[in-house]
């Protein structure tokens, strides 16, 4: 484990700011995606949102994957986009189902585990003519990027040669713990506002679904509205199994992957556990900086700049390929 420098800007040595300012402020309005959209095998779809250098394919292609209710306009999404694109390498995000600002089709959605759509998008990106793939994933994507590394990384349709994940809760049961904490209120009750509304949605898509609406809109926390929406329409039964079959801590032992970890120490949204120790596994570092929030990492202002974990990464990539 490594806790390489980070030295945040003033402000952002509180770890709230350092969460919420680059969330809200850090928007690239001149950054431009060209969206792509594909089917998925039970007839639903997806859209990703590329950022090329050319028509003609870079032999390494970054697949980034946002976090619980982002997106390609999430800041740290195009903030990674940008920096890739700046060492050569073309980019392009995978928005989960009912994150592009279309609803999807099917009563599923999207969560921590469902590595299937992940798999969907790397067989088109390998279609465009890439030669390999680099995986970077941010929250609940950086546990889903590790989670394909460990399960189907030696399998992947187009050769993986690195997954970078940030600010990830591999351990989901002690990522949601923490969430409910009375000083996580604010983060807690903007993402149950959000899901609440998709899940509205869904009640209009499919009224007869057997779900329990009631209890799904008078959710108090994450671990409640997981138990009685995301479990139920996931097959799994009931937020405790979803969380244990979907936290890529069971599977870090078996990347065989040159594969990071970037969480820091003070990120309000992970438990201790989130951050492995001791792994034992050769293809895998852990880099624990004690600041940087949750996807926040500034260091410079003003905050269209490249920041400390997307230099670090591009360092990681270009040191390594």
């Amino acid at each position: 484990m490594s806790d390489i420098d980070y030295k945040p800007v003033w402000w952002a040595k509180n770890k709230h700011l350092n969460t919420i300012l680059p969330n809200k402020i850090r928007l690239f309005e001149d950054f431009q995606w060209v969206r792509e959209k594909i089917e998925t095998p039970d007839n639903d779809f997806l859209h990703l949102d590329w950022s090329a250098l050319t028509q003609i394919p870079t032999d390494t292609v970054v697949v980034l994957v946002h976090g619980l209710e982002g997106s390609s306009k999430s800041g740290y999404i195009k903030g990674m986009a940008k920096q890739m694109n700046s060492i050569g390498l073309d980019a392009v995000a995978l928005n989960l189902r009912s994150c592009s600002g279309e609803m999807n089709h099917q009563l599923n959605m999207y969560h921590s585990g469902k590595i299937d759509d992940l798999e969907t998008a790397l067989k088109h990106v390998n279609s465009k003519g890439y030669k390999q793939v680099i995986l970077i994933g941010f929250s609940l994507g950086g546990n889903l990027v590790l989670l394909y590394t460990g399960k189907k990384g030696a399998t992947s349709p187009i050769p993986l040669i690195k997954t970078i994940a940030i600010s990830t809760p591999c351990d989901l049961n002690g990522s949601t713990t923490m969430l409910e904490k009375k000083s996580n209120t604010v983060y807690r009750l903007n993402f149950l506002m959000r899901l609440k509304n998709k899940a509205k949605k869904k009640q209009v898509q499919f009224p007869d679904a057997e779900l329990n609406w009631e209890a799904i809109f008078n959710a108090k926390t994450i671990s409640e509205f997981d138990d009685h929406f995301t479990a139920k329409i996931h097959g799994f039964e009931d937020s405790k199994d979803y969380y244990t079959q979907c936290s890529s801590l069971n599977v870090l032992d078996k990347i065989a992957t040159p594969t990071w970890i970037i969480n820091a120490q003070d990120d309000s949204f992970l438990s201790e556990s989130c951050t492995p120790k001791n792994v034992g596994n050769k293809h895998l570092q852990i880099i624990h900086p004690k600041k940087g929030g949750h996807v926040g990492f500034i260091d410079q202002l003003p905050l269209h700049k490249t920041q400390w974990h997307e230099r670090l990464v591009a360092q990681i990539i270009e040191n390594e390929t």
